[in-house]
Parts: structure tokens; sequence; C-alpha cells
């Protein structure tokens, strides 16, 4: 076989060419893939670099986080985990100090501490109810403070009161050196004119812690002589007498004669035995 046409003797014409395949269009650049990361707060992925986390690797950004969270509560205890409180700033508003006092167990109102009866009406013990809830007390803390309190103005009120009864005794122990024999008599007179005056128990107190024993006495004395001045000798008080009767009064000379110690006080000048014996002769013998 020959190339070219046999027929006709022209060469054989050459196969046509395959026509070439269409080339494909490029495919689109995909693209880039968020990171894991983009949808944490800025501050947070600051936060995190700081302290050397690697946000491109999660794999150790996930273990590095679960191992912090972990000594995190081995650091409070595994027991408090979760009941963490955080003290508030000092320029803290009002809300954020009565949350974190109400987290403490502060009660909601300052009605709600519990009082002993004999306290719940005292205007003292409510208005430290409401400083103690201001200053964010637990029932517990307000127990001990009250029973802290109320001891220590026990023990101010024993120390008074005990002051109070050595400076009266002192007083009364001076007032019966200046009055002498005549003590009792004076003293039962100065009784009298608390009575007749109508003075309580409460007033004559008074009247004494306000003048001193000495001094109240004096003044009670001086009415209680004025009272009794119209009246006859020897007028009755109870089962007592202000001033003896004229026979009385003799008889108390006879019983100072014989007394070596009163004659004593008189000779070297006694005022209070030179007094007793001029009012007793005064009675006695006018």
């Amino acid at each position: 076989m020959t190339d070219g046409s046999v027929l006709t003797g022209t060469p054989a014409a050459a196969p046509a060419a395959a026509a070439p395949a269409t080339a494909p269009a490029p495919a689109a650049a995909a693209a880039p893939a968020e990171s894991w990361h983009a949808a944490i707060d800025e501050a947070t992925r600051g936060w995190a670099s700081s302290r050397g986390y690697k946000l491109d690797d999660p794999t150790e950004v996930a273990r590095n986080a679960l191992q912090g969270h972990y000594n995190a509560e081995k650091l409070i205890g595994l027991d408090r985990a979760g009941r963490t409180i955080v003290l508030p700033k000092d320029d803290a508003p009002a809300e954020e100090r009565d949350a974190f006092y109400t987290k403490l167990g502060r009660p909601s109102t300052p009605g709600e501490y519990n009082l002993p009866e004999d306290l719940k009406s005292d205007p003292v013990a409510t208005a430290f109810a409401e400083a103690a809830h201001q200053q964010g007390y637990t029932q517990q803390q307000f127990s001990q403070a009250l029973e802290f309190v109320q001891a220590k103005a026990g023990e101010l009120q024993a120390a008074q009161q005990a002051e109070i009864e050595a400076k009266n005794a002192a007083a009364l122990e001076g007032l019966r050196k200046e009055w002498g024999q005549e003590f009792e008599l004076r003293t039962e007179a100065a009784r009298r004119a608390v009575r007749e005056l109508g003075l309580q128990g409460e007033e004559a107190m008074a009247l004494e812690q306000a003048l001193g024993v000495d001094r109240a006495a004096k003044v009670m004395f001086e009415i209680g002589k004025r009272l009794l001045e119209p009246q006859a000798e020897g007028v009755a008080m109870g089962t007592s007498r202000f001033g003896p009767s004229p026979t009385e009064a003799r008889d108390r000379i006879a019983a100072l004669q014989k007394d070596k110690d009163f004659g004593k006080r008189l000779l070297t000048g006694d005022s209070a035995a030179k007094a007793e014996w001029d009012r007793l002769n005064q009675v006695a013998f006018g």
C-alpha cells in the first residue's frame, strides 16, 4: 500500500489534527478561614497575650486555660469555688455595697436584727441597730457587738455607783464630825423636812446628787428646824424627837457629867461638845 490515492495518484491528505481542548477557567481563591478567637473581645485577647497565651494554637490555649482554672480552684479551695465575693472599692456605689453586705449575711432591714425583749423599745438599742445595718453587720456580728456594749455599760455603771457611794460616805462622815452629838437629831429633822415637803425617794436622791449628801442634809435640816419652831418643845417625830424636853435635857446633862471623855472634850474647847452642852442647858434651865 502506497501513500497517496491509488486512483488519482495524488498524495493522500494528512489526517486533520484534533481540535485542542478548551482550557479550564482558573479556580477562585478560597476565602481565608476566620480565626477561632475573632469572637473574643479585644480586651480579653490583649489580656491573654500579655499572659503568654498563644492564640494561634487553640490546643495550647485550652490546655493552659484548664490548668489555670484548676490551679485557681486549688488556691481558693475547691469547696469555696464559685462562692467567693469581691470587696467593693472605697468609692463603690451604695447598690454595690448593699449587694456585698447581703452576700455576707446582713439582714434586709435594721428591724430584722434579734434584740432582747427588754431592748426592743429602747431608743439607744434601735439606733445602734440602724448604725450596725449601715455598716453591714451580720446578725452574729450585731449580737457580739451588743453583748460587748452591754457588758461595758454595766461595768461603767458599777464603777460610777461605787464612786458615788464612796463620795457620799466621805461627805456623810465629814457631816457627822461637824454635827457631833447632834448628828442623829439633825438628820432626823432633815428627813422630817423631806416628808413635810412631800418629796419622793427619787426626788430626794436627785437633790443629794445635785447638792451632795452633806449640803442637801444641811438645807433640809434648816427647813425642818423652821417647820418645827412654832410647835411645842419635844415635838414627836415618829419614834424619835427633834430636841429633848426639859426633863430629858436634864437627864442628858447628868449623864454627860459622868462621861469623862465628854468632860475632857468640853474642857479642851471642843466645839461640838460645847454646842451640845449649851443647847442642853438652854432647854433644861431656860
